[in-house]
């Protein structure tokens, strides 16, 4: 992740970062996180794995929450979930520091894809839906496989 930050920080060297545990930073966390989160535009939803349809950490709900843009790999298969006007998808570095500068450069675009991510998110996955879904699946009422997000 340093050298993938690293490439990021080289190609748009006027972005400002914040890089919680990243080159032997200390990592964010309590209300520091929280305020880190606040303060963002956009967020790195990158893992080990992208290759695993729609593995993600509980980083996208941090991100989406709080209303940041949540930049995450096509290849996660959340495309089939959230439009490109609701979160930034790329399928390489060119294309994530393409978008990213793009971005950056016009804030009512952001600020409109990190509001409609976010409310996408609350929707489909508010702890409404979430536990009717888990009721439905206990009641054999449909099956696991069946998520309706």
């Amino acid at each position: 992740m340093d050298d993938f930050i690293g490439l990021i920080g080289a190609r748009l060297p006027s972005l400002r970062m914040a890089l919680g545990g990243i080159e032997r930073r200390p990592h964010f966390s309590g209300a520091q996180y929280q305020q880190v989160l606040e303060t963002s535009a956009i967020g790195l939803n990158i893992s080990r794995r992208a290759d695993y349809y729609l593995y993600t950490s509980d980083r996208i709900a941090h991100l989406a929450g709080n209303g940041c843009v949540v930049a995450i790999e096509r290849a996660t298969g959340y495309t089939d979930y959230f439009s490109d006007e609701e979160m930034l998808f790329f399928s390489d570095l060119d294309e994530l520091i393409e978008k990213i500068a793009r971005l950056s450069a016009e804030p009512e675009l952001r600020m409109r894809t990190g509001t409609a991510g976010r409310a996408r998110y609350a929707q489909r996955f508010n702890e409404q839906a979430v536990a009717q879904f888990m009721i439905d699946v206990i009641m054999d009422e449909c099956a696991p496989e069946a998520m309706p997000w």
